[in-house]
């Protein structure tokens, strides 16, 4: 017997990319032109969207991209937002940030949480990443965001062509004042899918990367966040415990890993519905041909999604055989789907697999030892 599934009113966060025009050529981004089947939505089109996700009491508003700053309504679009109480988030690369910009974000009634792309401060290695040039404009972008007081987060993509520079980074943002960074690592999808080999970690990389985090982490206490951070604290706590104990109250894991579908969904620039960010080919809907509202509680394609929900891991493509279930609530499984074609499936190279074997079961029974 099928169970019941559970369905929000609404999703308590939706991504709004307002165009797919950007300034960059970043190596990881996680869309690409060729996605997209139609046009970018109007103004007028993305004002009503807006009026319709405060109607259907949507929590938070993220704008992104393309780079958002390119639209060239932008301001109206975010005076939009700040007319009802929903929380906004802007994603951009800051390479376009003036004076002009910076002040009119200051004079709005509600501070924006501002997630600036930040992966190195090395300008051979940013210009590698993002494209000539594009150094020198985003560190006086995120400078001048950080030095007038507004919130900014940095967003980091973990990679092989920058993981070694982490420290720096840290000492960089938090000499202008910025309190916390978010790390993740490329998704496996749009523009990104080009450059896997040349982005993605190895093995033998990942677990440097990781043991280069932990050292991060040990000094700047709550500075690091994100997925790998939250794994790598989970992992700690295990070696206050005994394996026995975990294996025996985590035995059954189910896949809990994901969102998507479920309290978000992201609605591309030509007017798409997808479950997330890391997903423009799995499409649910079209705002154009009908309401938003209407996709979210009706597509067949999330209601799919939302059935995965739940599963044991043992069912998840490329999970089965795991000996970390017992530690995992499962993939991003985004990625996975753009390597198989398979929700959910793991990815080719698992961090959480990877980090367990920093924190392997000779390292808790060692542990337990000293308990007992």
């Amino acid at each position: 017997m099928m169970k019941a599934i559970k369905i929000l009113s609404a999703p308590i966060s939706v991504t709004l990319m307002i165009t797919r025009r950007c300034n960059l050529r970043c190596l990881h981004c996680g869309t690409s032109s060729e996605q997209f089947r139609r046009e970018d939505m109007t103004t007028k089109k993305l004002l009503s969207l807006i009026d319709e996700l405060a109607r259907c009491k949507v929590f938070r508003i993220s704008l992104t991209g393309g780079e958002p700053l390119i639209h060239p309504h932008f301001f109206k679009i975010v005076n939009a937002i700040m007319q009802y109480s929903m929380r906004m988030q802007l994603d951009t690369n800051a390479t376009l940030v003036t004076e002009k910009v910076v002040e009119r974000l200051k004079e709005l009634p509600r501070r924006p949480l501002i997630s600036v792309s930040l992966d190195s401060i090395v300008a051979e290695t940013c210009n590698r990443i993002r494209g000539p040039g594009s150094f020198i404009n985003m560190k006086r972008g995120i400078r001048m965001l950080a030095e007038a007081g507004l919130r900014v987060r940095p967003f980091m993509v973990l990679s092989r062509l920058n993981y070694r520079e982490l420290p720096q980074i840290v000492e960089f943002i938090k000499s202008i004042g910025i309190k916390q960074i978010f790390i993740t690592m490329p998704a496996p999808c749009g523009r990104a899918l080009r450059y896997e080999k040349e982005m993605t970690l190895q093995p033998n990389e990942l677990r440097k990367a990781l043991e280069t985090i932990l050292l991060v982490d040990d000094s700047n206490p709550g500075f690091l966040t994100g997925p790998w951070t939250y794994m790598i604290s989970f992992y700690r706590k295990l070696k206050e415990g005994t394996l026995a104990d975990i294996e025996e109250t985590n035995k059954n894991r189910m896949f809990r890993n994901c969102g998507a579908a479920r309290v978000q969904a992201t609605i591309a620039s030509d007017g798409t519905v997808v479950p997330c960010d890391m997903s423009y080919t799995y499409r649910a809907g079209n705002v154009h041909d009908q309401p938003f509202v209407d996709i979210w509680r009706n597509s067949t394609m999330f209601n799919a999604i939302r059935e995965c929900h739940g599963i044991p891991l043992t069912q998840v493509h490329g999970c089965e055989d795991c000996s970390w279930h017992h530690l995992c609530r499962g993939p991003c499984p985004a990625g996975g789907y753009a390597m198989t074609g398979i929700w959910p499936a793991a990815w080719p190279i698992c961090p959480r697999r990877e980090i367990g074997k920093l924190f392997g079961k000779e390292a808790v029974v060692q542990e337990s030892r000293k308990v007992s």
